[in-house]
C-alpha cells in the first residue's frame, strides 16, 4: 500500500508540474501575440501614410524646394507651409526609424 501511495503521489506531482509548465508557456505565447499585433498595426499605419497624396507632396517639397530655403533659424524660421511639409516627412521617418529599435527591445524582453 505504501508503494501504491508513492506512485500516486509521483503521478500527481508530475501532472501538476505539467499543468504549471503549460500555463507558463501559454502566457508567454499570449504576450508574444499581443506584441506582434502591435508591430503589425504600426507597420500598417506607416505604410498607409507614405502612400497618401499629402505625404508624397510633402516629400517632394522637402527634396526639391526645401534646399532653396535659408537654413538660418532652422525649422522654426521656415514659413508655415514649409514647416508642415518638413514635420510630416520628419515624423514619418522618425517613426520608421523607431520601429526596429522597439521590435528589437521586445525580442530582448522575450528572451529574458
Amino acid at each position: 500500500m505504501n508503494l501504491g501511495l508513492a506512485v500516486n503521489l509521483i503521478a500527481v506531482v508530475i501532472s501538476v508540474s505539467a499543468v504549471v509548465a503549460s500555463s507558463l508557456f501559454a502566457l508567454r505565447q499570449l504576450r508574444s501575440m499581443r506584441r506582434s499585433d502591435d508591430t503589425l498595426v504600426a507597420i500598417e499605419l506607416l505604410t498607409r501614410e507614405c502612400r497618401t497624396t499629402e505625404f508624397l507632396e510633402s516629400e517632394d517639397f522637402v527634396v526639391s524646394e526645401l534646399p532653396k530655403e535659408s537654413a538660418e533659424g532652422g525649422i522654426a524660421a521656415l514659413p508655415a507651409e514649409a514647416r508642415r511639409h518638413v514635420s510630416r516627412v520628419g515624423l514619418y521617418y522618425s517613426s520608421l526609424g523607431f520601429l526596429p529599435s522597439s521590435v528589437g527591445s521586445r525580442r530582448r524582453w522575450l528572451s529574458a
